[in-house]
C-alpha cells in the first residue's frame, strides 16, 4: 500500500517507502535504512505510546526481539540448530551460526559461521554444508567440512551453475547430484570436480538411489517414471514410462538387491527388478 496524505516521509533516520498494514496498535511501514537495508517499521497510535505500562511492555519485546532466533535440523543423527539474530534473519549478507548440539545434554558449540544453504551429511566426523555465496544468482558456491570439535572448517570450491533454487543436492558416497527440474543431471566430487552432466528429458525428477551392483543412478517422477543413468559417465540407460495416476506427489524409490521399490500416487506400491545391462540408450 502506498504512503497516505499525512504520513510522514522519515522516522528515526529510515525512509518510509510504502505502507505494509494497519491494525487496532498502529501502523506498519517498509522502511530503508541510511545504509540501504529494508525493514519493517511499526508506529503505535499515540493512546499507546503515553501508557507507562505499554511502554515498559514494548521495551521488554524489543530486548528479547534482539536474541537469535534458530531453526533446528537433524543430519546423520546429529541435532543442529542454525540460528542468526532476529533482526538480520533475512539478510543473506549476515551469516548464520551454526551449532550442534549435545544429544544427551542439549548444550550447543557453534562449529561455523556458513552463508545460506543447506547441511547434508557427515563423513569422517565433519558435516558437509552447501553454501550459496552468491547471493545474487542463489547459486551453490562452496561446500564446507565443518568440524564439531573446533577444527578450521575446510572449503571446496564447487563449479559455476548449481543454483540452489532449481536443483535438488543430494550426496551419495563422495558425489554430489544435483537434479535440475528440467531433468538435467550434475554430478560434482565432493573435492569440487564436475564429473558429468546429463539432459534426461524428463521433468521434475526426485532425489536418486544408487545401485553399486549395476552402477547406475536411479530416479523417479510424481507420475512413478523410473529413468537410469549410468554413474561414470550420466549416459540414459533407461526412462521409463509414466503411471496414469501418479496422485501429485513425488515418488520415493528404495533399493534391496536387484529389487528397485517405486512408491508413487497416494497408495501405489511397484517393485521391479533393475536390470538394464542390456539397455543402451533409451530413447
Amino acid at each position: 500500500m502506498a504512503l497516505r496524505a499525512g504520513d510522514p516521509e522519515s522516522i528515526g533516520g529510515y525512509a518510509l517507502e510504502r505502507r505494509l498494514g494497519r491494525g487496532g496498535m498502529g501502523t506498519v511501514y517498509l522502511a530503508q535504512s541510511q545504509s540501504g537495508r529494508q525493514l519493517a517499521l511499526k508506529v503505535v497510535h499515540q493512546q499507546f505510546a503515553d501508557d507507562d505500562e505499554f511502554r515498559v511492555r514494548f521495551r521488554q519485546e524489543i530486548a528479547a526481539g534482539r536474541g537469535l532466533t534458530c531453526s533446528p535440523d537433524v543430519v546423520a543423527g546429529r541435532p543442529l540448530a542454525d540460528c542468526s539474530p532476529m533482526e538480520d534473519r533475512a539478510d543473506p549478507d549476515t551469516p548464520s551460526r551454526l551449532y550442534a548440539l549435545s544429544p544427551a545434554t542439549g548444550a550447543p558449540r557453534q562449529i561455523g559461521t556458513p552463508d545460506a544453504g543447506v547441511s547434508l551429511a557427515e563423513r569422517s566426523g565433519d558435516l558437509l554444508h552447501l553454501e550459496q555465496g552468491d547471493h545474487d544468482s542463489f547459486d551453490y558456491t562452496d561446500l564446507l567440512f565443518l568440524s564439531p570439535d573446533g577444527r578450521p572448517a575446510r572449503r571446496v570450491k564447487l563449479p559455476e551453475g548449481l543454483s540452489a533454487q532449481q536443483t535438488r543436492p543430494t550426496l551419495v558416497g563422495d558425489t554430489l547430484y544435483f537434479v535440475r527440474q528440467n531433468g538435467e543431471v550434475t554430478a560434482v566430487t565432493t573435492a569440487g570436480k564436475r564429473l558429468w552432466s546429463e539432459a534426461t528429458g524428463v521433468e521434475w525428477l526426485g532425489s536418486p538411489v544408487v545401485s553399486g551392483r549395476r552402477n547406475a543412478l536411479y530416479l523417479a517422477t510424481a507420475a512413478g517414471r523410473v529413468v537410469a543413468l549410468d554413474r561414470e559417465d550420466g549416459r540414459v540407460l533407461l526412462r521409463g514410462k509414466a503411471r496414469t495416476d501418479p496422485g501429485g506427489v513425488p515418488a520415493e524409490l528404495t533399493l534391496s538387491g536387484d529389487a528397485l521399490t517405486t512408491v508413487y500416487g497416494y497408495d501405489t506400491v511397484e517393485a521391479a527388478g533393475t536390470d538394464v545391462s542390456r539397455v543402451s540408450r533409451a530413447g
